[in-house]
């Protein structure tokens, strides 16, 4: 009769363990902030919105609708609200902050539009500010 020894055992749950641990590292390699931010769905969820701008910025210079020193602004900005939301900050304000940086970037590229004379930065009617209707 066949036995197993405690050496067997854990030699096959070694050999069993490492798919995952490779799978895990990998994941964790290429998207950190979000493994570290798996509790805060809010964060988490405006670190996506950000990497989402950044692509853009990134496709607005690959397609030369933008230079690179309004892509350097841009993407400073949405770098310090991507590290202010992995610090806690507050998600509505920062959320807020980032559609500012991708209306800059539409505005930037020409695809982007304003109401009024744009004194209120662009929210219709013209005077309401950026908090309306709340």
């Amino acid at each position: 009769m066949f036995s197993i020894t405690y050496k067997t055992m854990l030699a096959a749950s070694l050999v069993a363990a490492i798919p995952f641990g490779g799978a895990y590292a990998a994941q964790v390699r290429h998207h950190p902030m979000q493994h570290a931010m798996a509790l805060n769905p809010e964060a988490s969820a405006l670190v996506d919105q950000t990497e989402g701008v950044e692509q853009g910025i990134r496709d607005a210079v690959e397609l030369h609708r933008i230079d690179g020193a309004t892509a350097s602004q841009l993407t400073a900005e949405a770098r310090n609200i991507q590290s202010q939301a992995m610090r806690g900050g507050d998600d509505r304000a920062l959320l807020g902050q980032l559609d500012q940086v991708s209306q800059d970037l539409r505005v930037a590229t020409g695809q982007g539009w304003t109401f009024g004379g744009g004194g209120d930065g662009g929210y219709y009617p013209n005077g309401y500010g950026s908090s309306f209707p709340h």
